[in-house]
């Protein structure tokens, strides 16, 4: 590894918190033994919000991640077990084998409780908590939308920190309720007589919205489609990620309540992106599809393409696309 060279792995999907519940957040890891000048860390965050544990140089602790701003609590620190042989459980915790390690969260300005589980029995031990209730203005974190992440910094050294992990998890604790989520649709309609499929309109989920680091989480519920022509078979697919060449330009759906923008213009790349649904109709046809069982997300970053193609006939062919948007 060269210095200033950094390597992460994040899921694709953000939990989605929701005001009332806490959060949980459960993963193994296994680091390299801290060496100075370098970080590695775990947990549920991203790079400008998170908890989690991991080394600060050659030091392990926990980091609260607020706003771009590092608060380390080192080992040496914690205020409920060290896991230095000397606390109630009797623990020595040596993080550069396999260990479950556990973060839960109260959210707004409740308490955030650090577990590590029992080598032996399995028993989650608590190590740490922060609070911020009756004692600051500011919330621990500013957001709860973020995704599982696992990140190396080797700073400026050449030093090859590995840190390895085989399963994570992040849930609210309760039932998340929709009451916060937006609805929001677009739709087009193009004249093809094309046996290539044709981009009817693809929809991106923004990097940022109102000029802050976008966290929306997306879900696609529902596809209407329809068709008006003489071709007698007309499929259409949703893909994810497809690649458009041509006008790629993207337009907002709604600058101030919407994190979707839209792209009807492209020519679609013919065999790119990842089929998540497909259908057929007739020349004179329509249909409305229910596409909530399918769960498909619209994470950040990312586009979900609509294209259609005919027989060979020409037809007017219509969809439109409904998604919820939780903020």
């Amino acid at each position: 590894m060269t210095g200033s060279s950094t390597a992460n792995m994040r899921t694709r999907k953000y939990l989605r918190y929701t005001t009332g519940l806490g959060i949980r957040t459960i993963f193994n890891a296994l680091f390299t033994l801290g060496i100075a000048g370098t970080r590695q860390i775990i947990g549920l965050g991203d790079q400008g919000e998170g908890l989690f544990f991991g080394y600060n140089g050659a030091r392990f602790g926990i980091l609260r991640r607020s706003n771009g701003v590092d608060n380390w609590t080192e080992q040496s620190a914690w205020n409920m077990d060290r896991l230095d042989g000397s606390g109630g459980s009797g623990v020595m915790l040596d993080p550069t084998k396999g260990n479950l390690y556990r973060i839960t969260y109260q959210g707004d300005y409740g308490v955030i409780t650090f577990f590590v589980a029992h080598p032996s029995s399995g028993v989650w031990i608590p190590v740490h908590q922060q609070a911020t209730g009756n004692v600051s203005t500011a919330p621990a974190i500013f957001t709860l939308h973020l995704p599982l992440m696992a990140a190396v910094d080797n700073g400026s050294t050449t030093a090859n920190p590995v840190l390895r992990t085989s399963t994570a998890i992040a849930g609210v604790e309760g039932v998340a309720t929709k009451a916060i989520a937006t609805r929001q649709a677009f739709s087009n309609s193009k004249r093809i007589g094309s046996s290539s499929e044709v981009n009817l309109f693809t929809i991106q989920n923004k990097d940022l919205f109102n000029s802050v680091t976008n966290r929306n989480s997306i879900r696609v519920f529902m596809l209407s489609i329809a068709v008006d022509g003489e071709a007698k078979n007309i499929e259409f697919s949703l893909r994810r990620n497809a690649v458009l060449t041509g006008n790629t330009t993207f337009t907002n759906i709604h600058t101030e309540n919407s994190s979707v923008a839209y792209n009807t213009e492209g020519t679609y790349t013919q065999g790119t992106g990842s089929v998540k649904f497909s259908s057929h109709l007739s020349n004179t046809d329509s249909n409305v599809i229910d596409l909530s069982s399918l769960d498909i997300p619209l994470p950040v970053g990312e586009t979900i393409t609509v294209t259609a193609r005919t027989s060979g006939s020409t037809s007017t062919c219509s969809a439109s696309l409904n998604w919820m948007e939780f903020y």
